[in-house]
């Protein structure tokens, strides 16, 4: 017989036993327990040896306890304005044809979004991800172009209240009539974002730096040719990257001399890492005054920083640039 109570059972339980539920934004004390390192600490996270058994806040996560960024609102934030906008993204859910624009007429007239974004409006103001060639070089797809990837955004609704906010995002979620696609194109992926590899050799004596580390070397990236990937030539007597493909060719002279007596361990790994997003939601809250430019930021570990001056800087000419 199982012990434990499902979420949707103690719902169901609790409103067949007449209980009423009422669910509510966190209150005006919410810059206290955003500013507590200890709201999700868990006992027994660490076992006696100081070793981490389990995330510290995993509890927290998987019971609803752990606050993020998302959870609070401007006004309960000391300094911040009373009032704040709240936004969300529509993303393509094909990649084999071109992107022709959005219908919202679902949404009838009174959730039309109080601004919309789109590629177009993002190209006019000149904003554009800060390192094209690592982040990409567009952040929604333009119209007339097939998407590079399944859940490229599109575009950006915003709104001025939550209320219209959460009932527009409600009604377009699962339809798929509301992204306008044209002629079949056939997949077009980016190009190949890169390969890396990491090479430890170890010297004969047991020394802690070895001959060879990605930390105290260079880790090694390669350059692509279609679909193949060429790594640096090697050379003892070149730069980091020459000696680390130099000690790639000692280690496989090491293993292929290696007795029959040897032990040689070889095996394939994958990290999610590759993926094309992290699939965990990244989400901070930003304020800025464009009179003083003092710019305060929540980020998504829960700690409160101050924007370094580049980022106050880019921050100040983006606002500027779009009002």
């Amino acid at each position: 017989m199982r012990s434990t109570v499902t979420r949707r059972e103690l719902l169901h339980g609790g409103i067949a036993a007449g209980i009423a539920f009422r669910l509510n934004l966190i209150g005006s004390n919410a810059a206290a327990l955003q500013l507590d390192p200890a709201a999700d600490a868990v006992p027994g996270a660490f076992d006696a040896d100081g070793r981490l058994r389990y995330r510290t806040d995993a509890l927290a996560k998987v019971t609803g306890e752990k606050t993020f960024s998302r959870d609070f609102r401007a006004r309960d934030l000391p300094g911040w304005p009373s009032e704040q906008s709240h936004a969300f993204l529509i993303h393509a859910t094909q990649a084999d044809r071109t992107f022709e624009g959005i219908d919202l007429s679902v949404l009838g007239n009174d959730l039309q979004p109080d601004r919309l974004v789109t590629a177009e409006d993002l190209q006019r103001d000149r904003v554009a991800p800060h390192r094209p060639t690592f982040y990409g070089d567009v952040f929604l797809v333009p119209k007339g172009e097939t998407p590079r990837l399944l859940g490229q955004p599109v575009a950006l609704l915003i709104y001025r209240d939550f209320a219209r906010y959460d009932t527009a995002k409600r009604r377009l979620r699962f339809n798929d009539k509301v992204v306008r696609y044209g002629a079949v194109t056939g997949q077009k992926p980016p190009p190949h974002y890169g390969a890396a590899r990491f090479v430890r050799l170890q010297k004969d004596e047991p020394e802690p730096d070895g001959r060879y580390s990605p930390i105290l070397d260079a880790t090694i990236f390669g350059k692509f040719e279609g679909d193949e990937v060429v790594w640096p030539a090697p050379d003892g007597a070149g730069n980091p990257a020459a000696k680390g493909m130099a000690a790639t060719l000692d280690i496989e002279r090491e293993i292929g001399a290696a007795g029959d007596d040897a032990l040689v361990l070889k095996r394939e790994y994958f990290s999610q890492s590759v993926d094309a997003s992290a699939l965990e939601a990244d989400n901070g809250l930003v304020c800025t005054t464009t009179r003083t430019g003092r710019c305060t930021s929540w980020c998504r570990r829960n700690h409160r920083t101050k924007a370094p001056p580049a980022l106050r800087r880019c921050w100040r000419k983006r606002i500027s640039a779009s009002t």
